[in-house]
Parts: structure tokens; sequence; C-alpha cells
């Protein structure tokens, strides 16, 4: 059974990706961040053998902020809790800071991923 919060991030996810596939450069620029997190243990991919109980899983929501006004940073993703990337967190902890981003951008049909923090996350 999925979580409502699984459910709500992954309609958010898909409305996202709608969106930032206008302009091409922004669909890269964000999963660069991604990847980025990924490589320096930030967050990591969720095993699917381990889902979670009920109750101990959420999903965080994210965005892009798009700043053209800006001469450097002009892309920037948002975790609705803020990212606040600095305290570790015990891994039996994790699992209620997943959210949902696809497998490689440039795909005609990414396959969704489940990707938790390592880290705690500012706000929650």
């Amino acid at each position: 059974m999925e979580n409502a919060t699984y459910q709500l991030s992954r309609k958010r996810l898909e409305n996202l990706l709608e969106r930032l596939h206008h302009e091409p450069e922004v669909p890269r620029e964000y999963d660069s961040f991604i990847k980025e997190h990924l490589h320096r243990g930030i967050i990591e991919v969720v095993e699917k053998a381990r889902e979670g109980g009920v109750g101990q899983v959420h999903y965080i929501l994210h965005h892009a902020v798009i700043r053209r006004d800006k001469l450097t940073t002009k892309h920037r993703v948002v975790f609705d809790a803020s990212a606040f990337l600095m305290v570790g967190m015990v891994e039996e902890d994790r699992d209620v800071l997943r959210f949902p981003w696809v497998d490689a951008i440039d795909k005609p049909s990414p396959e969704i991923v489940v990707l938790r923090f390592t880290h705690v996350v500012f706000g929650v």
C-alpha cells in the first residue's frame, strides 16, 4: 500500500518534470544537484527490499526556483523542509526523509527512483 505522502510527492514530481522540460538546461541543472548530493553522500537511493513500517516513512516535496535575474545560481532545488545538510542521521531514521526523483532526466520515459536524505533537513 502506498503512503499518502508518496502519492502527493509523486504527483508533484510529475508536474515538476513537465514544467522543467520547457527549458532544456533546467532539468539538467536540477538533476546535477541531485547527483551531486548522491555523490557527496548527503542523500542515498532507497533499496526496495526495505520499505519501512507504517508511520515511519514520509516523503518530502521539492521544487525548482528559477531566478533569471541572477548572474549565478539561476536555478535552485528547494525542499519544502528547507535543506540543512550538516547533521548526519542514523540509518534507522532516514526513511522519514524520502523523496521521488527519476533515474535519468534525458530519457523519454524516466523511471521513478526513491531517494532519502542521510543528513537532517532544516525545519524537520
